[in-house]
């Protein structure tokens, strides 16, 4: 769960309270006497669910602060780094593509990614395929070499 979002949100601090939050949800709602069938994959989809609320509150404070202080695209792009280069390509994509891609690279199998992302599990190769499509354009606008 940690490495899941600290990839969706790239803040350790935040992770501790988002994972913090979602246990205690799992504790009162079991305690009540409700049962989670795959309580993993529970765990799973409370914390994507979770750090895109994150992600989407940090988002209304960044737009402020990126209106004062704009940079252009090709100076934002000249000053990041191989070692960013993945974090910024994640950037560009959509929550939900993240969500994948992320549970791909964290060994999930596919049907597995489907339970969790509620995407139909005949589509998620062909899905995961074009993400990486999609990352592999961003990568090469900032000739950076993926394989």
């Amino acid at each position: 769960m940690f490495n899941i979002g600290l990839k969706m949100t790239n803040d350790e601090e935040a992770v501790r309270d988002i994972i913090q939050d979602i246990f205690e949800k799992y504790y009162l709602r079991t305690k009540n006497g409700n049962s989670i069938s795959k309580p993993q994959n529970w765990l799973v989809k409370a914390t994507f669910y979770s750090c895109i609320d994150w992600n989407k509150s940090r988002k209304r404070f960044k737009d402020n602060e990126e209106a004062l202080n704009k940079v252009s695209d090709e100076k934002q792009l000249a000053t990041i780094q191989n070692n960013n280069a993945l974090e910024y390509a994640l950037s560009k994509l959509k929550s939900e593509e993240r969500t994948i891609i992320i549970l791909y690279s964290e060994g999930f199998k596919y049907l597995e990614i489907a339970e969790i992302t509620d995407v139909k599990h005949t589509s998620i190769g062909q899905t995961i395929a074009r993400i990486l499509r999609k990352m592999e354009k961003t990568l090469k606008v900032i000739n950076y070499e993926m394989y």
